[in-house]
Parts: structure tokens; sequence; C-alpha cells
């Protein structure tokens, strides 16, 4: 039999969970101190092991340039002189264009837009408004679109007269309009709002400055203003 030496008195006692005869002194507790449980020990390494993966992947995907949505049919407008200014000019009825998306990305990150020129996409800063000489990024162009601008473009070789006819419509309302070349484009003129667009694919001969202007008047009253951000007047060209 095991002899237990009372804490107190030290007198011999055989039984330990029991008082002492001598003293009194409370019974002395066998039982040991509870080892954590290996369950507990796996459950916190897992969750540690789950929180740096999540850190990984936020980290991999803030650096990685939005996908752009898988791409749905256009709309037609339903807009009767929109559409029968248009035909007049010889430009294709107006659509609506599917969303290609709105994420905003970092400076010199690399899009594919689907449609030339696009409508919606990723996008970083804006760019200036009013009236351009050299051709306007569309990563820039887009987060216009998003503030409810509306974009003028035009491929080098259309008609001077029409170049003039979309620059003074842009000048007229040179906070929320921009007029530029874009020699990469595939209409020779296109008139763009958010997921909205006029696209003109005749010879760039053919078309009526006055024809244009009326086509690009109608647009622009009908959708300036009215992105996603609503209506963010931009910076003017000239006060860059």
């Amino acid at each position: 039999m095991t002899t237990h030496l009372c804490p107190e008195c030290g007198t011999p006692r055989p039984v330990a969970d029991q008082p002492c005869a001598t003293c009194g002194a409370p019974p002395v507790s066998l039982t040991p101190a509870a080892a954590p449980r290996p369950e507990r020990r796996k459950l916190g390494y897992g969750l540690i092991l789950v929180a740096i993966v999540g850190i990984v992947f936020l980290f991999n995907n803030a650096r990685r340039p939005a996908e752009v949505p898988q791409s749905q049919a256009p709309e037609a407008i339903d807009d009767p002189e929109l559409i029968m200014a248009a035909a007049s000019a010889g430009c294709e009825p107006p659509l609506v264009l599917p969303s290609e998306g709105a994420d905003h990305v970092n400076p010199g990150a690399e899009v594919q837009y689907r449609t030339s020129p696009p409508a919606s996409g990723p996008h970083t800063i804006t760019a200036h408004t009013g009236v351009h000489r050299s051709p306007v990024p569309y990563i820039n162009a887009m987060h216009n679109l998003e503030h409810g601008h509306v974009l003028l473009f035009y491929r080098p070789g259309v008609a001077s007269d029409v170049v003039t006819a979309l620059n003074e419509l842009a000048r007229a309302n040179d906070e929320l309009v921009i007029a530029a070349p874009d020699p990469n484009m595939t209409p020779e003129i296109a008139i763009t709002s958010w997921q909205r667009q006029v696209r003109c694919t005749a010879a760039p001969g053919t078309y009526d400055a006055s024809e244009i202007d009326r086509v690009a008047r109608i647009f622009i009253d009908r959708f300036v203003g009215k992105g996603p951000e609503g209506s963010l007047p931009g910076r003017p060209v000239a006060t860059a």
C-alpha cells in the first residue's frame, strides 16, 4: 500500500483523498492537471493555416487585373428618334452592350476588352474631358464612362468637318464629353456612354457632318450623366 504524507503536519496517512486524522487537513487531490487535448491543438493549427491561405489569396488577387466577364448578346436601344437619326447618318442602330465589368485596376495593368471601342470594363484613373488631339487609352476612358461621360471617338481619315462637329460638341460639354481620335477601333465613328453605343462603319468620306452632329446631340441628351456613379464632372483638357 502506498503511504502518503500529510502536506500540513507530515503525518503518514494511507489514504490521501481523506482528511488527515492528526491535523484535519483536507484531502489531497490525486488527479493530475488536465493536459491540452490533441483535438484542440489540431483545431488551432487548422485555423492558423486557413488564415495564412486567405491572406495569400487576397494578396495575389489584389495584384491580378480583373477578368472581363463572359459575353452576352447586345440589345437594341428602344429610342425611335435616335434610331432614325443613326440610320440617316449611315450609322448602325444604337445598342446596349453587355457589361465588361467595372473593376478598378492599377495603372499599367493589361486589360483585353471584347469590343472596340469598349463601353464598359476595368479601368484606372479618368482621362481629362474635352477635346483631345491624341488617342485616349481605353483603360482611362472606361472610368470616364463610369462617371457618366460620353465619348466621341473617330478614326483618322474621317472628314475634317465631321471631326470639327464632334470637337465642338465636346467643347460645349467639356466636363462630361470627350472627343478624340482612335486609330485602333473598328468603326469609323463611335459614340459611347456606359454600355451604350452608336457605331458608324461606312467609308470615312461618306458621312455628313450635320447628320453625325444630330446623332451625337441626341445621344448626349439621352445618356450623359447616366453612368453607374451618376454624373461626376471631369477636368477639361484646357485646365490640365
